[in-house]
């Protein structure tokens, strides 16, 4: 028979089990959409649901065979095909027929599992899940796979807190560079031998000035001299005579002569300027260091508010992803912390509200095989159940819930020893 997907919606119309786990041997062919198992503690409720699983699934504790037997059987007739698994202390062998039992599919497992979903499952164990792990189980049903996403958030992450740190610390350097003020600095270092040079021809400009000044008060006391030595020696007038036209000729020369001779503000203004240089070009260091850092810093805070972009987007495009994601129940959606619904959170809905959409998600998880399965029916009480019950019917699905009961009751299987000994309060024979 070739592998294929059912066309029908599938429900558990037969199930017979001998010798698996606490089961001795259970023969039912269920009536409506709820089957009720009742029973003690150890009697082989769970027994018989965790069968449905190894017939459907192929996965068994260590000890499937009931202790005292060798062999074990499932047969499980899900209408258009029949289960049947086989399990001995050295083997298991599984078969899938068809309903008419004239044909087998020559990859049974495979078949099955394209029949189940991730959540063919009991909705109180989905209930009883934390936020963040029925998120993960709801994304994967979904087939969202936030993996990559993950990759590249965490690479910008990463990217903008090594700029962040970048950038404070550029900015750290900038805070603690001095920042000297004052319009007279100027751009660049002044050049210390300049002044010097500046400063020492000044110097030599006023010695040669007082130099001069001197030879022409030497002459001009010469002149007295001589005025005075032609009164007291006539004898040597016409000599000295010669020689005062000498000297006057030279006066004229000394006086015609314009030498520059700086000012005292002049001098002490290049002695300060020399003194200064020094702290000048300090000040110029720093201005150019002030402004080195803060052009790093300015660099550093572009790049800082780069990788900050970086991530929103990549943060955005989460949310893109989880808002076109289809869950298949209207409300239903998923944010950082878990499932919402109706924007609340999972977590905050009343018990009966959290069953009822963790149903509502099983039964979207699972269109072919329409079987929903709980556990502990016992913890339910009577109008969740109902409401259970009834979303059930309403969608075409069929509910196997296990539920402790010391003795038999009015509705359901009841279970002994591994045995059904009571079907709706009463005995079988």
């Amino acid at each position: 028979m070739n592998e294929s997907d059912s066309t029908h919606p599938l429900h558990i119309v037969g199930l017979s089990v001998q010798n698996v786990l606490g089961v001795k041997a259970v023969d039912i062919r269920p009536e409506g959409q709820a089957v009720v198992l009742t029973g003690d503690n150890e009697q082989g409720k769970s027994s018989l649901i965790n069968s449905i699983y190894i017939a459907l699934t192929g996965k068994m504790p260590e000890r499937v065979i009931r202790d005292g037997s060798s062999k074990a059987r499932i047969s499980l007739d899900i209408g258009e095909f029949i289960v049947e698994r086989t399990i001995t202390q050295k083997n298991a062998s599984l078969k899938v027929m068809s309903a008419d039992q004239k044909s087998t599919f020559s990859s049974p497992q495979k078949m099955l599992d394209g029949l189940l979903a991730s959540l063919t499952l009991d909705p109180l164990d989905f209930a009883g899940l934390k936020p963040k792990e029925q998120r993960e189980m709801l994304l994967q049903a979904a087939g969202i796979n936030l993996s990559a996403w993950e990759a590249e958030y965490m690479a910008a992450y990463e990217a903008r807190k090594l700029a962040n740190r970048d950038e404070a610390t550029a900015k750290s350097a900038y805070d603690n560079t001095p920042k000297p003020e004052g319009d007279d600095i100027p751009a660049e270092e002044v050049s210390l031998s300049d002044v010097i040079d500046e400063r020492d021809h000044l110097m030599d400009m006023r010695e040669a000035a007082e130099a001069h000044a001197e030879a022409i008060n030497e002459k001009r006391n010469n002149l007295r001299t001589l005025a005075e030595q032609i009164e007291e020696l006539e004898v040597a007038l016409e000599r000295k005579k010669t020689h005062l036209e000498a000297y006057k000729k030279q006066l004229e020369n000394l006086e015609s002569t314009k030498i520059q001779n700086p000012t005292d503000e002049d001098l002490e203004a290049a002695r300060a300027k020399v003194n200064q240089v020094e702290s000048i070009n300090r000040a110029v260091r720093a201005r150019q260091a002030s402004r080195a850092a803060s052009q790093a810093w300015t660099k550093a805070k572009t790049t800082a508010e780069e990788a900050d972009s970086a991530v929103k987007a990549v943060q955005q495009k989460k949310i893109d992803l989880l808002a076109a994601a289809d869950f298949g129940v209207p409300g239903l959606s998923v944010d950082d912390e878990g499932v919402v619904y109706e924007g609340i959170p999972y977590s905050q809905l009343s018990t009966a509200r959290q069953i009822e959409v963790a149903m509502l998600i099983a039964m979207r998880l699972n269109p072919k095989l329409r079987i929903i399965i709980i556990r502990e029916g016992a913890l339910i009480g009577s109008k969740i159940k109902q409401s259970i019950f009834k979303l059930a019917q309403d969608n075409g699905y069929q509910v196997w819930m296990e539920q402790f009961q010391e003795q038999a009751g009015p509705v359901g299987l009841h279970i002994e020893a591994g045995e059904v000994v009571a079907i709706d309060g009463k005995a079988v024979s």
